[in-house]
């Protein structure tokens, strides 16, 4: 095999030679059993010949037992069958049942609509079944269900006792005739079921009548040493009748405080030192922006700095109609307001030159200041 194998190293199709091959546990097989029918007396002693003749020798003098082999196989076979026929009926009912429903018939409980706040939202991440399994005492505690969320069986009341009684009689048959004993036996297993029944019903019944008991002294009267209030109100009444006291909205919790009590109750929630952490991340998860409105302003104040086409740099307001019209008309150098305007234009003289008679006309700019001057002044 290792020769072979050598040998045809660069034949694709004796790959099945090495034993990473998928098909080398197939060929071993087949290797194997044609060795055990070529040679069957040299391998293993011999004993797969040996036990092979045996069972043909059984075959040959017990014909009943190929009819033995035979029935179980048809038993087999049959159960099969069985199997499939109730596998198909069921899958047929299913689809039946499938077929059935309406699909288009049904009623909207709820809507959930999810908003900027689910998305951004800060959950927990799921918890796989290792985190349970590797969970530590403390943590399976605090998963547990509360003692205040568990569902307790009630305690029996005088009718549950009636209609237990009354089963136990309408069930109960009636005792049969038993024929009398040999007076061999001298004992006799106890019936500890039974006498454990009779003790349950006994217990009960002395608890009817110690609660029975305890209502006829309670009707009867109340003792002498027992003291009465005749004037005695219930506390829900008392809550009912007392007026509403003034109160107020607490700013932290949100609840209503007497306003005697405010400033204890603000004095108490001010001790803890994470209350305004805690708040400061609720109203940061809570909130749909991370800006604030003084950032804003800053903002909006900077660029109106910087859009001297629309702002006025020294006043910082927004520059009127009229204004603008005004700055076009000394950049065309038409006329600024002053006297001579026009001769300067005739004469193609800039804003502060000589113009005639030797007049120095004031400049642009500086004309422009002493006017926003004198109209915000």
């Amino acid at each position: 095999m290792t020769a072979l194998s050598q040998r045809e190293a660069g034949n694709f199709q004796f790959d099945f030679l090495r034993p990473q091959h998928s098909l080398y546990q197939f060929f071993s097989r087949l290797v194997d059993q044609y060795t055990e029918l070529l040679m069957g007396d040299s391998v293993d002693e011999g004993r797969p010949q040996k036990k092979r003749i045996t069972e043909l020798e059984a075959n040959s003098s017990n014909r009943f037992r190929m009819l033995e082999r035979a029935k179980k196989r048809a038993e087999w076979v049959k159960y099969q069958e069985a199997q499939k026929v109730a596998k198909e009926e069921q899958e047929e009912k299913e689809k039946v049942a499938y077929a059935q429903i309406d699909w288009h018939d049904f009623v909207v409980v709820e809507t959930i609509v999810f908003d900027e706040r689910d998305e951004e939202a800060q959950l927990p991440a799921p918890t796989s079944l290792n985190d349970l399994q590797s969970a530590s005492l403390e943590q399976k505690a605090a998963m547990r269900v509360g003692s205040d969320r568990r569902i307790e069986e009630a305690m029996p009341t005088f009718n549950d006792y009636d209609q237990f009684n009354a089963y136990n009689q309408q069930t109960t048959p009636a005792p049969a005739v038993q024929p009398t004993p040999p007076a061999t036996s001298a004992y006799q297993p106890p019936q500890q079921p039974e006498d454990e029944e009779s003790a349950r019903i006994a217990e009960l019944r002395a608890d009817r009548e110690r609660a029975r008991a305890a209502q006829a002294a309670a009707k009867s009267g109340p003792p002498d040493n027992l003291k009465i209030r005749s004037d005695y109100v219930p506390r829900a009444a008392a809550q009912r009748n007392r007026q509403p006291a003034n109160t107020s909205l607490c700013p932290n919790c949100g609840q209503a405080i007497p306003n005697d009590e405010i400033a204890n109750h603000m004095r108490i929630e001010m001790l803890d030192p994470q209350w305004r952490d805690q708040h400061r991340l609720a109203q940061q998860r809570s909130s749909t922006t991370n800006l604030s409105t003084q950032d804003v302003a800053d903002n909006l104040k900077r660029l109106a700095s910087q859009r001297t086409d629309l702002f006025d740099p020294v006043t910082g307001q927004a520059i009127t109609a009229e204004e603008q019209e005004r700055r076009k008309r000394v950049e065309l150098g038409s006329y600024d307001g002053v006297g001579g305007g026009a001769g300067q234009q005739q004469a193609g003289l800039a804003p502060g030159t000589m113009g005639v008679g030797g007049e120095d006309r004031p400049q642009g700019v500086d004309e422009q200041v002493r006017r926003l001057h004198q109209k915000y002044a």
